[in-house]
């Protein structure tokens, strides 16, 4: 049935665009309008969602039985960003690539991240 980035109220108007959709409409169709559709769809946290509303859909949605659509859910939350050593930067906050993974003897590779605001709980885990 596809994949959905779910991305922060904020960016309502982005989200109009294919296989986008905004928090707030995620909760409405959570509430019933819409409800039996989401089933077989995948959905990922995208730009603007912080801890809050990520862990709120998480526990609705797997309240509600949705726990296969929300299996990759969390995919970029558990991420962990490279070190400022790796990335040469110099706020932590802006490193936009996960720790790098060996994948050959001359080649490794690393997640894009896009993040909302820093949490409290990502920054401890930053250092």
């Amino acid at each position: 049935m596809g994949i959905y980035v779910v991305v922060a109220n904020q960016f309502e108007d982005f989200s109009k665009h294919a296989n986008l959709m905004s928090y707030g409409a995620l909760l409405k169709a959570f509430k019933g309008h819409g409800r039996s559709t989401l089933k077989g769809i995948r959905f990922v946290a995208g730009q603007g969602l912080g801890h809050k509303e990520i862990q709120h859909v998480y526990r609705q949605a797997t309240a509600l039985g949705y726990t296969e659509e929300l299996e990759h859910w969390r995919m970029w939350t558990d991420t962990v960003p490279a070190g400022r050593d790796i990335s040469h930067k110099h706020r932590q906050e802006n490193v936009l690539i996960s720790v790098p993974e060996k994948t050959d003897e001359d080649t490794y590779t690393s997640n894009l991240l896009v993040w909302p605001p820093v949490s409290e709980d990502r920054a401890s885990r930053l250092n």
